[in-house]
């Protein structure tokens, strides 16, 4: 949908006509800086050039120039340290793509090109706590950048200064928006190599790092057959009855949790399934010796932390009989109750080639929030190297059973 009818007014075109085109996800996205082009620089240069009753051909080119502002912006920034700051960089880097397509339109000369992209920087916004609880306004951002950015080029059309450092300067997107970025990225290969060509069509409207999961599940529902079609999953009453209640949950959960997993199905995943596979559960010698021959690529020996049975066998009662069974066929992995350092020594002296301590890492999340995952990995470290130095062991690499107490 494009808004061209005269009675709105050119920023306000801008504004629908940007929160439409991303208001489906649908609109095309440009994979390393993490951000999508058209939906906001499009929306307004076409206001733009209504203004201007301009070309095709300088439509054209004006897009081309916001598209690389806008993505060269990002990739100078860093995708992931600007998520980390909670900002939305379609809109964040959108509104100065904005800027320079209906700049170009507009005729802007250098100075005014500065002010307009300095006059941005106190209109740049966009915060991902969307993310939250689904609200809407991950769409207006974009509808405002296009609006904003048509509304800075006009200011500064009109002789509206704004800073004369937008990116680099002490206060500027390059040290406040991000933490560190480098302009570098910005500049290089500059009217050479052009970011627009990378831009790329989405096949679903869905965030792009939603694609892989969709064309498993789409595989899965082809040729596997126990994905159910893809416009029932949302509902829950499409697999259990309208009763909502604690116990009917429990019902439908224990239900689904108890269907077994034969062999069978486990050679069909293998053979669907090229790249490397991991099979979790396994706690006996003969099972790992059946994973093996199927052509699993690593074996995590696991009670699942004594949650399926109470009465199971702790992983390390069995892991040593698993680890003959298998003589370096696959990867041993082994995990459920291991949360400390002392515990991954053991778990590697007996011969595992990995430790897995999941639940001391959700400790962490409850306590510290975001920091905890890194508190967590250092307590770690640093608990096992003290086990290490305790025992007069050198390395990691060095420990098996050797170092254990014989009745361990």
């Amino acid at each position: 949908m494009c808004i061209r009818d005269s009675n709105y007014a050119p920023s306000a075109a801008a504004l629908i006509n940007g929160t439409l085109a991303h208001s489906l996800d649908f609109d095309d996205t440009h994979a390393e800086a993490s951000l999508h082009s058209s939906a906001p620089i499009l929306s307004a240069a076409l206001s733009a050039a209504q203004m201007k009753n301009c070309s095709g051909q300088q439509l054209i080119t004006a897009c081309v120039i916001g598209y690389e502002i806008q993505i060269r912006l990002g990739l100078a920034g860093g995708a992931s340290k600007h998520y980390n700051r909670g900002f939305h960089p379609t809109a964040t880097c959108g509104i100065f793509g904005a800027v320079a397509a209906t700049g170009h339109i507009l005729g802007l000369n250098k100075n005014q090109f500065i002010s307009a992209f300095g006059i941005a920087l106190s209109q740049s916004s966009g915060s991902m706590e969307f993310l939250n609880d689904g609200s809407w306004t991950k769409r207006s951002h974009v509808g405002q950048a296009a609006q904003n950015g048509l509304k800075c080029a006009v200011l500064a059309l009109e002789g509206f200064k704004g800073p004369q450092q937008a990116f680099e300067g002490k206060w500027g997107y390059l040290n406040s928006f991000v933490s560190g970025g480098d302009s570098k990225k910005a500049l290089n290969a500059l009217g050479e190599n052009f970011e627009t060509l990378n831009l790329g069509v989405k096949p679903y409207p869905s965030c792009r790092y939603s694609h892989a999961a969709i064309d498993g599940l789409l595989e899965l529902k082809e040729e596997i057959g126990f994905v159910p079609p893809i416009e029932t999953l949302n509902p829950l009453d499409t697999y259990h009855s309208k009763d909502k209640s604690f116990r009917a949950m429990a019902d439908f959960i224990r239900q689904e949790l108890g269907k077994p997993v034969t062999r069978e199905r486990l050679k069909h995943i293998r053979r669907k399934w090229k790249g490397p596979l991991v099979i979790k559960g396994i706690m006996h010698p003969a099972d790992a010796e059946a994973a093996v021959k199927m052509g699993y690529d690593g074996i995590l020996v696991s009670n699942h932390g004594g949650r399926q049975l109470d009465a199971c066998l702790s992983p390390v009662e069995v892991l040593a009989d698993i680890i003959t069974q298998v003589d370096g066929r696959a990867t041993i992995m082994v995990d459920s109750g291991f949360s400390n350092g002392l515990d991954i020594a053991r778990g590697i002296a007996l011969g595992a080639d990995f430790v897995f301590c999941g639940r001391a890492f959700m400790w962490g999340v409850s306590v510290l929030g975001q920091k905890g995952p890194e508190h967590v990995i250092n307590l770690l470290s640093n608990e096992l190297q003290l086990a290490l130095t305790q025992i007069g062991c050198p390395s990691v690499n060095e420990l098996n059973t050797s170092w254990l107490d014989a009745k361990t």
